[in-house]
């Protein structure tokens, strides 16, 4: 696999990906004896293995990542862990309030709130006075 083509796999992590990236930018990275161009290798290397990472993460987290323009590969894989713990707590926000709205959705129809159930007590109440009245007479 290349690494400008590299993209996050389905059931892959962040840091799996970026373990992934920086691999596969040790394998592009020429090996030189010259410290000079050792140097400005790996710089490249960086850059390209920071590049395949943003570019290839997937979903919100990677468009997320991609906005803040990180500078670094250590600095885009903290922004995604962060971007991605942050989706969850919403997520989990969003269960915990829809379970709570559907929770009192039923409280306020239960039998005794209902508008039916009013008038079944009502009519109840209503039949024992008129048998009350008619047993007096």
């Amino acid at each position: 696999m290349k690494l400008q083509t590299a993209r996050q796999g389905r059931n892959e992590g962040r840091m799996e990906f970026a373990d992934r990236c920086k691999e596969l930018a040790q394998r592009v990275m020429s090996k030189v004896n010259e410290p000079i161009a050792q140097q400005i290798h790996r710089e490249n290397a960086d850059r390209m293995c920071l590049a395949s990472f943003v570019g290839g993460l997937a979903g919100v987290v990677g468009r997320e990542v991609r906005y803040a323009h990180p500078k670094n590969l250590g600095e885009a894989v903290n922004l995604a862990l962060a971007v991605d713990e942050a989706e969850k707590q919403e997520r989990r926000n969003e269960m915990f309030y829809t379970r709570l709205d559907k929770f009192a959705g039923q409280l306020t129809r239960s039998p005794g709130n209902s508008r039916r159930g009013r008038n079944n007590s009502e009519r109840t109440a209503d039949s024992r006075a008129k048998s009350a009245d008619s047993n007096a007479s």
